[in-house]
């Protein structure tokens, strides 16, 4: 039997930790060769190597399948962390979409029941910081801003705190959850197949080497001290400027999700189980600030700096961890009608002055990101 990497990649043969390292270095380091030469001893009693030349890629020639095979336990993360329940939410998810395409992300997402759109957590953020002006840091915010510029700044500020916590508090649990999640990929078997943003399929190598290339982007971001909020903005710049596309996924297909079919989950304790995980993230970060800054000591005017100078970011994201597990985006209070008609206006405003600008062959790149992030924001 012959199977090339690209085959190799969409199988099960082989760890999903290992299947990570090879897709994000685009090719396979000595000591992961070794490991993946070792992985498929597990199954077939020889396994040669054979590199790739002249445009031909790597392949493994295997020998006979053995009987009985030694299982192999992938590391997830740390072991004081137990994710037997999320497990069972996660195979009883995998049973209930059955054979439909679905990336791991969105597969979590639907585990939880929880709204998988950045937009509609944008709407709880907004929702949340009109239902907390009586907060002090708040108040103290609304008091350094312009208030010819009130609507902007609002805009500006649920903007922050939302991608604030999309980069450095929800980003890192739903790692964690993929990385358990793939303990569950060596009991099944699926078939992956890779996708741009355009839904248009790419081979494994064209996978590889974007996720290779958007590694490397990230880590040049990192050592440009590149702030949180434009972080994604670059990087879907420069993946765009080399491939056409701004990011691509991995899609999975499972083949025999019926054997999940008798697995019974308990949502609601592991949405409870994720809360708290979620909340004691955040109050680790206020910690950590605490002990470095005054508190109510105003360090600037971003509205995440100013949360943790008053010691109220976590009573911030708390509310906003209710609205969105409750999946309440609905609800619109006084405060918050006022503001969403006050963008709408501006938005009329600024496209008549777009279509003026264009017009008369002035550059609008200003101009458009504004309103992109009013008609964002300001989304009913």
């Amino acid at each position: 039997m012959e199977i090339t990497l690209s085959e190799l990649l969409q199988s099960n043969l082989i760890k999903p930790s290992t299947k990570d390292s090879i897709i994000k270095v685009g090719k396979m380091r000595d000591t992961v060769k070794k490991s993946v030469i070792a992985q498929l001893g597990h199954r077939f009693e020889t396994v040669e190597y054979v590199a790739g030349k002249r445009g031909q890629e790597p392949r493994f020639i295997l020998g006979k399948s053995k009987e009985v095979e030694s299982e192999y336990i992938p590391n997830v993360g740390r072991p004081s962390i137990d994710w037997s329940d999320e497990i069972k939410l996660f195979k009883s998810a995998i049973y209930k979409n059955g054979s439909k395409p679905i990336t791991k992300k969105t597969l979590i997402y639907l585990a939880f029941g929880l709204e998988k759109s950045d937009r509609v957590r944008l709407k709880c953020f907004r929702k949340v910081y009109f239902k907390s002006l009586d907060l002090e840091s708040i108040s103290a915010l609304d008091l350094l801003g312009d208030s010819n510029k009130q609507t902007e700044i609002y805009i500006y500020q649920i903007q922050n705190i939302a991608e604030f916590f999309e980069e450095y508090v929800l980003k890192y649990k739903i790692h964690q959850m993929m990385n358990t999640f793939d303990t569950i990929l060596n009991e099944t078997s699926y078939i992956i197949t890779y996708r741009d943003n355009n839904k248009e399929i790419l081979t494994g190598e064209e996978y590889a080497e974007y996720a290779s290339f958007r590694n490397e982007i990230i880590k040049q971001l990192k050592e440009n001290d590149t702030p949180f909020y434009a972080f994604n903005g670059k990087i879907k710049k420069a993946i765009k400027d080399k491939f056409g596309f701004e990011f691509a996924y991995e899609e999975y297909t499972f083949t025999n999700s019926e054997q999940f079919a008798g697995v019974v989950a308990d949502v609601e304790k592991c949405k409870k189980d994720l809360f708290n995980r979620i909340m004691r993230d955040v109050q680790k970060r206020q910690e950590r600030f605490n002990v470095k800054n005054v508190k109510k000591e105003i360090l600037s005017t971003k509205i995440v700096d100013v949360l943790m100078s008053f010691d109220e970011l976590s009573v911030f994201i708390e509310k906003f961890l209710n609205l969105w597990f409750e999946n309440d985006s609905v609800t619109i209070i006084e405060s918050e009608a006022e503001f969403l008609s006050a963008v709408k206006i501006q938005i009329d405003e600024m496209e008549i002055a777009k279509s003026i600008n264009v017009s008369n062959g002035r550059n609008v790149d200003k101009l458009m990101k504004k309103l992109q992030s009013f008609k964002k924001v300001g989304a009913l």
